[in-house]
């Protein structure tokens, strides 16, 4: 061999162990070199960073809440963000191209900006399929390898099956109060191993295969005792998988190197007469590896891989009497998990060692054959040892062998339109799983792995958390969770939809969100809100659009260009914040929508106008004052629909919504358009403007009515031409001494004259 080509290959291995150490390390990409990333994982004691150029087609994943990764990219973001909790720290703008799924957690950006893309209609923010998190419940050491576990029909109790030891019993019972596991029986198989456990559908009888004698038995668990009474077995040779009907009253059994699959008819928890089929060849079903589908017709099994058989998965009919063949198909390695998708012709698989190791079929019972869905592939090339459905068939918990390169507990959300199966969340327990199980009662993900922990988890809506970012979209936007805001924001719509009816969107302590050209829909109770007294929500050319009565509770709005409200509901201000008209600025009130002024402190003048170009507009709306009252100043209210105002407190002079503070410079011009009237349904009007024209009526139809018993005080002369004010039965006028009401007054019965003090 000649030295050139021992240099060659020298170089050749001194550039793989570079890219393979790159691997290794907690820094992803390249700030030279261009390349395709397949995808990243970055736990959470690692320094992790995203580097130049280089393009994560298939998305980012954090361990959990305490990771974190540097982001400096200068190619488009694709594929699932799995943030996961934890948090994306941006060295730079970044851009996110289709398709792309952002989960839950934070992004912390550092003032530089994210485009959204604009190729398509509507975004979830954060995707549906990403917006929760896997919590911890609970855990316990059950001392040895864990390979079966079930909750019970009720949720209440959970079935352990572990490896034969002298030091422990085989069989653990634990209680589960939906926060606390608890061990409240156990049985001791003297050494035996058990490979699977399953509870009856609606009864506290489990059915127990392992190995030894008797390997198949039927113990019923006495809730009041916590023991156990074996109510029947049999002794066939090692069992690895039961499954019960939905009915509880048959039993399919699949045993170690054996050539039949059975299933046995059982009556208050005694064994009948066994119905059996060959499978075709001496196999091994996995264990675990039995499913019924919900209707109880058809049960899937999954095979190690045999010589004799060319196939792994088989589906068989069942009629209560026999078990026939109807599909089957071949994966080329072990199955160690199937599962039926709850009341849906759909099987998902786990297999070994191929380059997609959960799999998703269609079982056409007519036709005899198991179709893969390609599209629900999500390129797990780790050995599967269990999955399971939840009780909705909308996401799928996966468990596989121990990896440092990602969780050994997957949770799938299932995209029904579209078949996909994607990453939600997932758990890195640093051991192979081997089993799993889904609780219908709690909604909790039960767990088991080599090491004899046994895990409980929720899945829990997770905040997305926008850190000093500026948010640009191009589409209409869904929020399906709670979205909040921190540091220094901003959110530009460009004119587009942002609905948050199923979410929540929400200003943290000292922040300033800046919420730009935006229709804001699906707003109800307090799904848009700030945190503290702190918190700054910036409207600009914003129309908000109540969903039901809405209250704003804390913090404060500052209101620029064009704002509406509108919606027939309440828009109730509670905070004790004042909130701000900027100049050259709308706050429009839109028909049917009432604003409810009730400030928790009582405070007259949290609605603040900077200038005279600050307006309010009422079209077709009504201003509230509960028992707090209302002072407006500067700036207009124009009235160009008919509309309303109205104040609880009648029996204080001092009481009402006033207008103007008796000084020029803080008259709120009042401008009834022509046509329209202004309406004061309850309460006072404590009229305190200076200049003449700071009441206008457009014309002779333009009106301000007084309701019967209300009152119109004057603390400065009313000067109006044209148009007039009407008077209702009993409605009172009070001046002060020296001032006027001058223009056209139309009583419509009697009413009364007051000399007020000023």
């Amino acid at each position: 061999m000649s030295k050139r080509v021992v240099f060659y290959k020298y170089i050749l291995l001194c550039a793989f162990m570079v890219v393979y150490g790159n691997m290794l390390a907690r820094t992803v990409g390249s700030n030279t070199l261009v390349g395709r990333q397949g995808g990243a994982y970055f736990k959470s004691n690692e320094s992790n960073e995203l580097l130049g150029f280089s393009a994560f087609e298939s998305g980012i994943f954090l361990q959990n809440a305490a990771a974190s990764c540097n982001v400096d990219l200068f190619f488009p973001i694709s594929g699932t963000l799995g943030i996961n909790g934890g948090t994306l720290r941006l060295k730079r703008d970044a851009v996110f191209k289709s398709p792309f799924f952002l989960g839950s957690g934070v992004i912390d950006a550092d003032t530089y900006a994210i485009e959204f893309p604009r190729n398509i209609s509507t975004i979830e923010i954060p995707s549906k399929y990403h917006n929760q998190t896997m919590y911890l419940i609970d855990s316990e050491d059950a001392l040895i390898s864990i390979n079966s576990i079930d909750w019970s029909h009720d949720g209440q109790y959970v079935a352990v099956g572990m490896d034969g030891s002298n030091s422990t019993s085989e069989l653990k019972i634990y209680y589960f109060d939906g926060a606390v596991l608890t061990m409240t029986a156990s049985y001791d198989f003297s050494n035996k191993t058990i490979n699977t456990v399953a509870w009856h559908p609606s009864d506290y009888y489990v059915a127990v295969g392992k190995t030894g004698a008797d390997e198949l038995l039927i113990l019923y668990l006495n809730i009041a005792s916590g023991a156990f009474n074996t109510i029947s077995s049999v002794n066939i040779d090692t069992v690895n998988a039961v499954a019960w009907h939905a009915s509880g009253s048959y039993l399919a059994v699949g045993q170690n190197k054996s050539s039949s699959l059975l299933v046995y008819p059982v009556t208050n928890g005694i064994l009948g007469s066994v119905i059996s089929t060959n499978i075709g060849a001496v196999s091994t079903v996995s264990l675990n590896a039995l499913s019924w589908n919900t209707s109880g017709d058809y049960l899937a099994v999954g095979l190690y891989k045999n010589k004799s058989l060319s196939n792994e998965v088989f589906v068989y009919a069942f009629n209560g009497s026999s078990l026939t063949l109807n599909a089957s198909t071949a994966i080329g390695q072990n199955v160690y998990a199937v599962a039926w998708r709850p009341n849906n012709n759909q099987l998902a698989v786990g297999a070994t060692s191929t380059t997609e190791n959960v799999r998703l079929y269609n079982h056409n019972n007519i036709a005899g054959t198991l179709t893969e869905i390609v599209t629900a592939r999500i390129h797990d090339t780790y050995t599967i040892y269990d999955l399971i459905w939840d009780k909705n068939g909308n996401h799928l918990a996966v468990s596989r062998i121990n990896d440092s390169n990602g969780y050994e507990i997957k949770v799938l959300a299932y995209d029904i339109q579209n078949q996909i199966l994607h990453v939600k969340t997932g758990y890195d327990a640093g051991q192979t799983v081997t089993s799993l199980a889904w609780a219908c009662e709690h909604q909790c993900i039960l767990s088991g792995d080599k090491n004899g922990i046994l895990r409980v988890f929720s899945l829990q809506y997770e905040p997305l958390i926008f850190k000093n970012t500026q948010l640009y979209f191009g589409s209409d936007v869904v929020l399906t969770t709670t979205v909040r805001f921190e540091g220094s924001c901003m959110l530009n719509m460009d004119g587009n939809a942002l609905d948050i009816a199923s979410g929540m969107l929400v200003v943290g302590e000292d922040t300033e969100l800046k919420i730009e050209h935006a229709l804001i829909k699906g707003i109800y109770g307090n799904n848009i809100h700030c945190t503290h007294d702190t918190s700054v929500m910036h409207v600009r050319n914003v129309d908000l659009v109540l969903d039901a009565d809405t209250t704003f509770s804390t913090g404060s709005l500052l209101i620029e260009d064009k704002v509406s409200i509108s919606g027939e509901y309440l828009f109730v201000y509670q905070t004790t914040q004042t909130s701000t008209i900027n100049k050259k600025s709308e706050l429009i009130l839109d028909i049917g929508t009432t604003f409810s002024y009730d400030p928790i402190d009582q405070n007259k003048s949290l609605i603040a106008c900077t200038s005279e170009t600050s307006v309010i507009t009422l079209n077709g709306a009504t201003i509230h004052a509960t028992l707090s009252g209302l002072d407006l100043k500067k700036g207009k209210m124009r009235v160009i629909r008919d509309s309303f105002i109205s104040t609880e407190k009648v029996g204080d002079i001092n009481e009402g919504i006033t207008f103007g503070n008796n000084d020029s410079l803080e008259d709120i011009k009042i401008d009834i358009h022509s046509g329209q009237t202004l309406s004061l349904i309850q309460g006072r009007i404590r009229y305190k403007n200076v200049n003449q024209e700071s009441l206008r009526f457009g014309n002779l139809t333009a009106s301000l009515y007084l309701y019967p018993n209300t009152s119109l005080y004057a603390y400065q002369d009313i000067l109006f031409d044209p148009g007039f004010i009407t008077l209702g039965n009993y409605a009172t006028l009070g001046k002060i001494v020296g001032k006027n009401i001058a223009g056209s007054v139309r009583p419509l019965g009697t009413y009364f004259n007051q000399r007020i003090s000023s």
